[in-house]
């Protein structure tokens, strides 16, 4: 028997036959398995095979075992071990394995890796290279290898993965680069450059009407993400923001958590702590632990419907808004266009070497330039009616203007009579109107007294 099957019993001849502990936990070191150390209370069961590293359970080392057993030992061995399995392989008992100090595993700032089965690829600000695994120096967790071989393709035309990326942007060149850079943040694992937002991705007629318009593409670039990272996903029919157990899908090697088609009236402020801070992770049954910050996953969302805050600065600095051009609906999908199913078994080696390569140059367009903005299309004018109400703004559009004193009574007064149905409006919410027209955009707003009667002015930030 080589190292890794040594013999855990005793010799047959013996008059019984004895399970050795201490021999069953050198068989299973020399197995590769180990106990990872997260923290100073949590350990992850974890197998180290072929510089890779790999979550296991309980469940895995027994078949592996008992396939052990079957080949290398007599009825009798294999009968003792059935019968006290539950004694020898326990939390306990696999506590006296081996232990690994748990290695940060995140990209550094300036590169990232995308590991497949033939090869892995390092995203460089100056370019691309594909390496082989003998230039690896460490260990990688088995989940983040992508199970494919990748190539790079002779035919250079942009394959079908980013021709859908370009309708949804319009075809627009500016906008199209700041959607790669989106996605190159969310593929980049790492948080070091500062960049703590969440994802949102809404549909560029979000609310028109009061409909929700789906079916614009924004799951399939959830899909996108998830076939080239570890991505936990979580429907927003799901969603219970209040659980304990909220984020017992996360891991320690969770790279993205994608919350997708979320429903209305969520409030961006329970995300506040998971986008920008460490994240506890409360599994049923099992110790909680903490990720911290730079380790956590990055946020993605979708949704048919604007995701509520307050627009002041701690809410509009942890999002970063990409509005979906409506290029796509049920009467005209992708499958539709392109004759097959994205990533689906039509997919032949080129379109997924097309697809590894474009997601690739997302992330060094990432590193190059950062996260780029993309303009407004409704969204502004969307935020603006979801604070007050259309009427407000078609009047605001009309009579509100830029660098004049404006009686505020008067004003309430007036729009009143050109909208009789909101008869009754207050002076304090109209003000609130008023104040949240001008955050939206960007507009100083000012007010004063004088004789009994209340003035504001709307400036532009310069001006003030």
């Amino acid at each position: 028997m080589n190292k890794q099957n040594v013999q855990f019993w005793t010799n047959e001849n013996e008059k019984q036959v004895k399970i050795i502990q201490s021999k069953l936990t050198e068989n299973l070191n020399a197995r590769g398995y180990a106990n990872l150390r997260i923290n100073a209370t949590n350990y992850q069961l974890v197998k180290c095979f072929q510089n890779r590293l790999m979550k296991t359970s309980e469940y895995e080392i027994i078949r592996e075992l008992n396939y052990f057993l079957e080949n290398h030992a007599s009825p009798e061995v294999r009968e003792i071990f059935a019968r006290g399995v539950g004694t020898y392989i326990s939390s306990k008992k696999l506590s006296l394995l081996n232990t690994l100090e748990f290695k940060k595993d995140r990209d550094p700032k300036n590169s990232s890796d995308f590991y497949f089965n033939n090869c892995f690829c390092r995203v460089l600000k100056d370019g691309i290279k594909v390496l082989d695994y003998e230039k690896l120096d460490s260990l990688i967790w088995e989940d983040k290898i992508i199970k494919k071989d990748f190539v790079v393709s002779n035919d250079t035309l942009p394959g079908d993965f980013e021709v859908f990326c370009r309708n949804l942007t319009f075809n627009n060149e500016i906008r199209f680069k700041a959607f790669k850079t989106m996605i190159g943040f969310l593929l980049h694992r790492n948080k070091e450059i500062g960049e703590a937002k969440a994802i949102i991705l809404y549909d560029e007629h979000m609310g028109v009407n009061g409909q929700a318009h789906g079916g614009t593409g924004k799951t399939l670039i959830i899909k996108a993400i998830e076939k080239c990272r570890e991505c936990a996903y979580v429907s927003g029919k799901e969603l219970k923001t209040g659980s304990f157990f909220k984020n017992q899908r996360i891991n320690i090697t969770t790279d993205i958590i994608a919350y997708d088609d979320l429903k209305e009236n969520v409030d961006f402020e329970d995300f506040y702590t998971t986008v920008s801070s460490s994240i506890e992770v409360e599994k049923k049954g099992k110790q909680s632990f903490l990720i911290e910050y730079e380790d956590a996953p990055k946020i993605l969302m979708s949704s048919n419907y604007l995701i509520k805050g307050d627009g002041g600065n701690s809410d509009l600095r942890r999002r970063y808004e990409f509005e979906i051009a409506n290029h796509y609906h049920k009467d005209f999908t992708p499958e539709m266009e392109f004759g097959k199913r994205f990533f689906g078994s039509d997919w032949q080696d080129n379109d997924w070497n097309k697809f590894f390569l474009f997601m690739m140059t997302c992330v060094h367009e990432y590193l190059n330039f950062g996260l780029l903005e993309a303009d407004c299309i409704n969204l502004r004018q969307t935020r603006t009616e979801d604070k007050s109400c259309p009427e407000f703004i078609e009047f605001a559009k009309t009579h509100l203007k830029i660098g004049e004193w404006i009686n505020k009574r008067e004003y309430n007064v007036m729009f009143q009579e050109a909208y009789p149905q909101l008869k009754g409006l207050s002076s304090h919410k109209f003000t609130k109107w008023i104040k949240d027209y001008a955050l939206d955009l960007s507009i100083k707003y000012l007010d004063k007294s004088s004789g009994g009667d209340y003035f504001f002015i709307l400036k532009n930030q310069i001006e003030a």
